[in-house]
């Protein structure tokens, strides 16, 4: 069974902190002294902090694991007192680590008034809960008011943020998946490397070939073909059956519908390829650096790992994902960042969440300290040439296919269900795992999948335990929530 989403987050931490000494060593002085759209810095890193009268608007940065690394939390307090609060007077950004505690935590801590946040970043079935519950900011009338063109992020990442055709929170970055393999092994079994535009059934019959016994420090084990992306079926399956031409839900969310005879197509493959040991699901990049895999599919956030994992001691590269019956799809980061709607200073937090989201200085910034790819399309050149610079062997590595996944429109994160997110994930990930294992037909797994989804979701919104009491506290109608005082 794939590990879940709290694996990405650990491989993200690891990238982040090999990035620190980068950082230390000049990337941010060289990114806070001037910012990517041109502007220079206004003041020293010696920012004089809140005067009495600001206005302050509290801020989580979306780094993962790095959120919660005080090290993160000061350099993003530095480049933002330089970039952001010099030439905003009367307006403070207070960058804060993430309450704890999931979506609940968020809201729970903007009702006591404790540790408030008027912006901050969430990933996963989050969304679901703080829509609900009636907590996000819309935040359509804002992007209209400034002008901003919605084509200038993934598609496909905007439409998991929209509900109602209301768009409730902004993409922080993007981070399709790839396909990174070993062509010393390749070589060593006389293979051809594959091309760019390989498709599923080449993929199958390399894989295939790639799978066999080896002996790997003097004990025998199994190589397997392919390690596909380690994460949750809830997470994989969606775009998986993307790239089969199927779905797993209807347009509004409240349908099940992976159980069609695409579907079917889809979950049969990926059944064949489990239970024949072509393909391992195993959470990590362990099996790619000592053999035991000779294709993996990873995300753009596994780059650092699998660089300082592989080095020049082997021969490596990065592919796309291969093209599937109904053309290219992969996975994608649904990772966002929300205008909190019990903000009393909405205008003022709104003015910096589109700062951060979009319009490059700060998104160059995260890149360049982390990198962490980008969620504005513009700016995966720029991700390109960073990464190279940072680590020189990925220069000699086809690192485009990451960002082309981006910029040609097939990355896809997945989508929500409408009224009980977190519960149907559990549901897909147990129904996907008895698929995957063979214990039961495609046909069959995917129909009582798809039952016992729709057999929830006709309960109607039982997205939490407290979402009746979520929903009294932050009410989807009627007064606005930035009348409510802290405390009530």
């Amino acid at each position: 069974m794939f590990a879940r989403r709290s694996t990405r987050r650990q491989m993200f931490r690891s990238a982040s902190v090999a990035t620190a000494a980068i950082a230390a060593a000049g990337t941010l002085s060289a990114c806070a002294g001037q910012a990517a759209a041109g502007g220079t810095a206004s003041k020293s890193s010696a920012f004089p902090g809140p005067t009495a009268g600001d206005i302050i608007i509290n801020f989580a940065p979306n780094w993962q694991g790095a959120s919660w690394n005080a090290t993160a939390l000061e350099l993003n307090q530095q480049f933002i007192d330089q970039n952001y609060n010099a030439k905003n007077p009367g307006v403070y950004v207070k960058v804060a680590a993430p309450v704890q505690g999931g979506a609940q935590g968020q809201i729970a801590a903007s009702i006591a008034g404790s540790g408030f946040l008027d912006v901050f970043q969430d990933c996963c079935n989050d969304l679901a809960v703080l829509e609900a519950s009636g907590f996000l900011t819309p935040l359509d009338s804002y992007l209209q008011q400034d002008n901003i063109d919605t084509s200038i992020w993934n598609k496909a990442h905007l439409g998991v943020l929209t509900y109602g055709g209301h768009l409730m929170a902004l993409p922080a970055y993007d981070g399709p998946v790839a396909v990174y393999y070993r062509q010393d092994l390749l070589d060593k079994m006389g293979l051809e490397y594959p091309g760019a535009t390989w498709t599923y059934k080449e993929a199958q019959s390399i894989w295939q070939q790639s799978t066999k016994t080896v002996n790997i420090g003097g004990k025998t084990t199994h190589q397997y073909g392919v390690q596909l992306y380690n994460t949750g079926y809830y997470e994989q399956l969606p775009w998986w059956l993307q790239g089969w031409g199927a779905s797993m839900m209807n347009a509004a969310g409240t349908q099940c519908t992976a159980d069609s005879t695409k579907g079917a197509d889809c979950l049969t493959f990926l059944q064949t390829l489990s239970t024949s040991g072509v393909a391992q699901g195993r959470s990590g990049i362990s099996y790619l650096g000592n053999g035991q895999c000779v294709f993996k599919e990873a995300g753009g956030w596994d780059l650092l790992p699998i660089a300082k994992l592989l080095g020049n001691a082997v021969k490596w590269n990065i592919l796309p994902n291969p093209i599937w019956p109904n053309g290219p799809a992969t996975f994608d980061n649904i990772d966002y960042y929300v205008l909190n709607r019990a903000t009393k200073h909405p205008n003022h937090a709104w003015a910096f969440m589109q700062w951060v989201c979009a319009e490059p200085a700060y998104q160059a910034f995260q890149m360049r300290t982390t990198l962490v790819e980008p969620c504005l399309l513009s700016l995966w050149d720029q991700w390109l040439t960073v990464a190279a610079q940072v680590v020189p062997i990925l220069a000699t590595k086809d690192i485009h296919y990451i960002a082309d996944a981006a910029r040609q429109g097939y990355a896809y994160p997945n989508r929500f269900f409408k009224y009980s997110a977190a519960q149907v994930a559990n549901v897909i990930d147990s129904w996907g795992a008895q698929i995957w294992s063979g214990q039961l037909s495609p046909v069959l797994g995917l129909k009582q999948m798809a039952d016992q989804i729709n057999s929830i979701e006709a309960t109607g919104n039982v997205v939490s335990q407290t979402s009746s009491t979520l929903q009294k506290l932050f009410p989807v109608a009627g007064a606005s929530i930035a009348s409510v005082q802290p405390g009530l």
